[in-house]
């Protein structure tokens, strides 16, 4: 456990009290402060900041050192570690400024030192948090759930649980932008823990622009699976090196499988079983989850309608296409409402009242989470499908694919 003495004001003898109370290996970490009375208290490692190294270290007798450098630019960190690596410590630490998931993917695939802990503060660096051990870094940094983290973009305790900590030799992950609100990893990690396997999975948001870099460092690293989410779901096949036929006429890929550097893209978006054969289905959206149930409830025999913001977008789907903010003249018509829109997210609703949905059988929402949308349709006596039961569904059959 690490003692930020550098943060927390604390007496000698509140430390002492401290320290008899923990279990497992102390940490002190001191800045520029007078530390000899606190190496009193035996202390099992002590980290200390490059400046204060030389001036520091003679005092210390019996603990384990880490030398220290924080807030380091990419363009200064082979020097600074060449530093740190220049002083008579155990080990070595190098914090970065924050750097993007690409960036720190790098770092996760390229650190090999088992000497060097090498963190990045921001959101941007969570990835070099929770592939701690797969960088090998000897020493894993979080906050107690109930002090303030000491620093940005670090992770608590049960955040990090959520992460499977194995030596994590296969990797996954979810790509999309944004992907903060997505609980995928908690459901995968989950499966990994339970079954005992050397995998994580993880959550990665890119920009456009940086697309081609990551999927050419994709090939050569140990991420064996993708989700592919917004706004990548089309943009990502010019990359692929396979698609099977159903994503090929979706146009839309969610799911990517790596075998042998071999990228192979697949959608495992839709309904599951749901059988809509001869019903009005009313679909609203156009975008990645709209094409995989379009596309089911075509081969089914649906007589599917489309409601979209952009007509001509929609056009390409070959069924009638209608303007979003027309479908609730149509809803008399209508046995199933499918919302594949974002609508709901963040709470947004579209303005429905119990009476609107009175015809309609089903209501199925594709966002995750107690929609607006759901909410009416269970006043009005419909049969409701939430976000997460599809999301559990398409995330069996992405298991499945890649392990099956």
């Amino acid at each position: 456990m690490e003692f930020r003495l550098d943060l927390y004001k604390i007496t000698i003898e509140e430390l002492k009290q401290l320290k008899q109370l923990v279990k497992t290996p102390v940490l002190f970490t001191f800045k520029n402060m007078d530390i000899e009375p606190f190496l009193e208290l035996k202390p099992d490692w002590v980290d200390l900041e490059l400046e204060a190294f030389d001036r520091l270290f003679p005092l210390i007798k019996s603990a384990k050192v880490i030398v220290s450098k924080h807030r380091v630019s990419l363009e200064d960190l082979t020097q600074v570690i060449a530093q740190l690596q220049t002083k008579d410590a155990d080990l070595f630490k190098c914090v970065l400024n924050e750097v993007t998931p690409l960036q720190a993917l790098q770092f996760v695939h390229e650190k090999k030192d088992p000497r060097l802990i090498l963190l990045s503060v921001g959101i941007g660096g969570q990835l070099t948090r929770i592939l701690s051990s797969k960088m090998h870094n000897p020493i894993h940094y979080v906050s107690v759930e109930s002090f303030p983290k000491t620093a940005p973009g670090q992770l608590t305790i049960d955040e990090l649980n959520h992460y499977h900590l194995s030596d994590q030799k296969n990797l996954f992950g979810l790509i999309g932008n944004p992907v903060d609100s997505s609980r995928g990893h908690i459901f995968h990690n989950h499966i990994y823990k339970t079954l005992g396997m050397d995998a994580c999975y993880v959550k990665i948001q890119l920009e456009e622009k940086e697309l081609k870099s990551f999927f050419e460092q994709l090939r050569l690293s140990d991420f064996k699976g993708l989700s592919v989410t917004m706004p990548f779901k089309e943009k990502v096949i010019e990359f692929l090196d396979e698609v099977e036929k159903d994503a090929l006429e979706m146009g839309a890929v969610n799911t990517i499988t790596i075998r042998n550097h071999r990228l192979i893209g697949s959608n495992t978006d839709g309904l599951g079983d749901m059988d809509l054969k001869a019903k009005s289905v009313f679909v609203l959206g156009a975008g990645g989850v709209a094409r995989a149930i379009v596309h089911q409830l075509k081969k089914q025999g649906a007589d599917v309608t489309i409601f979209n913001r952009s007509v001509e977008k929609a056009k390409k789907f070959g069924v009638p296409v209608f303007p979003l903010e027309q479908f609730k003249e149509h809803l008399q018509k209508c046995d199933v409402l499918i919302n594949a829109t974002s609508v709901g997210m963040h709470g947004e609703a579209f303005e429905l009242s119990e009476k609107d949905l009175s015809h309609c059988q089903i209501v199925i929402d594709a966002v995750q989470g107690a929609t607006p949308l759901l909410s009416v349709a269970r006043q009005a006596g419909c049969q409701v499908i939430s976000g997460k039961q599809l999301f559990i569904e398409q995330a069996m059959r992405q298991y499945q694919t890649w392990f099956l």
